[in-house]
């Protein structure tokens, strides 16, 4: 009896188990696997980032050790609102909501 092992599926192992050749059915499946797959000897799976992720992996870490708030900063802009020196140029503002948004569309 000749099977041909396109892929294996539960209807081939039972007509294997229905006719008693479940073990050569079994066997010339491996067999076809291992014609399938070259031989690597006991080598294990391996993964090699490109230059990219590597790069985007190195700037993820430093964005992880970058604080969340920029306390200067915000120092800063208290400073200048309780003094009553904060200079508000309401033009650059619109122009950055405006890009903004652009990025969000």
């Amino acid at each position: 009896m000749t099977i041909e092992i396109n892929g294996l599926s539960g209807s081939i192992t039972q007509v294997a188990q229905q006719s008693g050749e479940a073990g050569k059915v079994a066997g010339k499946a491996d067999d076809a696997a291992r014609q399938a797959q070259p031989d690597q000897g006991n080598q294990g799976d391996t993964v090699e980032l490109t230059a990219t992720a590597r790069q985007l992996n190195q700037l993820e870490e430093q964005l992880r050790n970058q604080p969340v708030v920029d306390v200067q900063r915000v120092a800063e802009v208290s400073r200048a609102i309780d003094n009553g020196t904060l200079e508000i140029d309401p033009s650059r503002i619109a122009t950055r909501l405006i890009r903004f948004e652009s990025y969000l569309a």
